[in-house]
């Protein structure tokens, strides 16, 4: 068991982190066989409402031995992919905003076929395959937890189960020692980002939350935004080619960085205390 834990732990920094970049659309995305493995079929999904602007989703896999993409495909595509056999593999699906990618929609091969042979992607899956990819990432074949049940009991307990970072999940599942009274995020706090530079060409005045159940960030005329989020998690608002990233210390409050198409950087950074790797879930976290 402890040997388990140890890679889980070693495994954490990996989750989430593809590479980004856009190629071309295409009916079968190229880059997501595994070479001798399993075709299977699924439908991409619609953006949902809060994403109904992105430019296209990325398809990407991972398992203990191989991992492919990224690679977009549009919404309501149908896409094969060719997964490993005798192992899981997690399957992510991310909105993409210029540079920017969303946490993932996705689904856990084959824990998540449905009884038709499909393998649905959706929000829940998305974090349930993020919290499996700590397992493939550190070379463990399978999660050992079903993920199915986790991926409902997360979407059923949490507002926004991205408040609960899926990395610090993993060690726990890792231990035998996941409840699903596990499932419960902090406390959000509301703060006010100020001295956004709404003059800036293209900064829109609406951006999206980096997660299917957040809230936008709504700017007014002098540049500010009130956004809620927990303690110690990084959250990110995107629009515009331009991504916001806020973090809240209980020990130095708010922190924030605006970064802008041209790579350009602005914001307010804490000086004694900045953000654990491990919490960083975003594509410059994603997932």
């Amino acid at each position: 068991m402890g040997g388990c834990v140890s890679r889980i732990k070693q495994g954490i920094p990996a989750v989430l982190v593809f590479a980004a970049g856009l190629l071309g659309a295409c009916a079968s995305p190229e880059g997501l066989a595994a070479g001798a493995g399993m075709k299977v079929v699924l439908v991409v999904p619609a953006f949902p409402q809060c994403w109904a602007q992105a430019d296209a989703w990325e398809l990407s896999w991972v398992s203990a031995t191989a991992s492919s993409g990224p690679a977009t495909a549009a919404p309501g595509q149908t896409v094969e992919l060719v997964l490993p056999r005798g192992s899981e593999a997690a399957v992510f699906c991310r909105a993409a905003f210029g540079a920017s990618r969303t946490l993932p929609y996705g689904a856990v091969w084959p824990q998540g076929l449905s009884a038709d042979g499909d393998l649905p992607l959706s929000a829940a899956g998305g974090y349930a395959a993020s919290l499996a990819a700590v397992f493939y990432n550190a070379g463990l074949w399978h999660c050992g937890i079903d993920l199915e049940h986790l991926a409902k009991e997360a979407d059923a307990r949490l507002d926004d189960p991205w408040d609960l970072d899926p990395a610090g999940l993993a060690v726990i599942v890792a231990g035998h020692r996941f409840r699903v009274d596990h499932l419960k995020a902090e406390d959000r706090v509301a703060v006010t980002v100020t001295g956004l530079p709404v003059a800036l060409m293209g900064l829109p005045m609406v951006l999206v939350p980096d997660s299917p159940w957040g809230r936008p960030a709504m700017l007014d005329a002098s540049g500010a935004t009130i956004v809620e989020l927990p303690a110690r998690r990084v959250r990110r608002w995107l629009g515009g080619g331009y991504e916001l990233c806020v973090l809240v210390s209980s020990r130095d409050g708010l922190a924030w960085t605006l970064s802008a198409p041209d790579g350009g950087q602005r914001g307010m950074r804490m000086t004694n205390e900045l953000p654990e790797p491990s919490l960083l879930v975003t594509d410059a976290s994603p997932p």
